[in-house]
């Protein structure tokens, strides 16, 4: 895929034009990729295939979500900017939250949206369980991508989501094995899982999880990390 086939496909994806100032954002955000690279190990893959595998598959897990819909958008762990910047370019109306705790890549991404003129982006060198969803609005829309397991992934997401809003958790086929246990873990944290979208797409098997907040998640979530990952033991399972 090069960039004109990336342009092309966005398009049909999301059933929308890029204007030439997006088209523009997104080569200079290819050629930044290109540039910091060597140095800062931000995509592991040949150049030729940033296109496809870093930028278009990054957003094609989210082809059925409604960002016209959505305003606030958090995005953790987004390493140098994917996918939150991405979706930034396409629908420039997100406000958008990312958090990351490498300082690199944290300062990279700011050059970024600085270089590429994005506003109402806000992003913060921090685990995301050392924030309190107190001390931040919370928000429409929060995703994570290969950040942790997803009984991990709920608790470090839910707690900043708004009641109504939504959880988008791209994961590999293997979901089931994840989901199958989870059924009081997402009932406590005030979530229901409402979708699953599996889809096969240039050799690219995905499939994302569509969660819907549904009630307010207890003060206690999210707990410090350690107690994370040894799993619930609030009301439910202990390991």
């Amino acid at each position: 895929m090069d960039f004109d086939a990336f342009i092309l496909a966005i398009g049909k994806v999301f059933k929308l034009s890029l204007n030439s100032g997006q088209k523009q954002q997104f080569s200079a955000y290819y050629q930044k990729l290109i540039k910091n690279n060597q140095e800062m190990n931000l995509f592991g893959f040949d150049n030729q295939d940033l296109w496809l595998k870093y930028f278009f598959h990054s957003v094609f897990v989210y082809r059925n979500v409604n960002f016209h819909e959505l305003e606030s958008c958090l995005d953790l762990g987004s390493g140098s900017g994917i996918p939150s910047i991405v979706l930034k370019i396409i629908f420039p109306h997100l406000h958008l939250t990312i958090v990351e705790a490498n300082s690199k890549k944290t300062t990279f991404m700011t050059n970024l949206v600085k270089d590429l003129n994005l506003d109402n982006v806000v992003i913060k060198t921090s685990r995301i369980e050392n924030i309190k969803p107190t001390q931040i609005p919370q928000f429409d829309f929060a995703t994570a991508r290969a950040v942790a397991p997803l009984e991990q992934l709920l608790e470090l997401t839910a707690p900043y989501v708004k009641v109504g809003g939504l959880l988008v958790l791209p994961k590999s086929k293997k979901y089931l094995e994840e989901v199958k246990d989870l059924n009081k873990e997402l009932k406590i944290l005030g979530c229901k899982l409402t979708d699953v979208d599996r889809q096969l797409d240039h050799d690219y098997t995905f499939c994302t999880l569509y969660i819907k907040k549904i009630s307010k998640t207890p003060s206690i979530f999210p707990r410090k990390f350690s107690q994370i990952v040894k799993g619930f033991d609030y009301g439910n399972k202990s390991k």
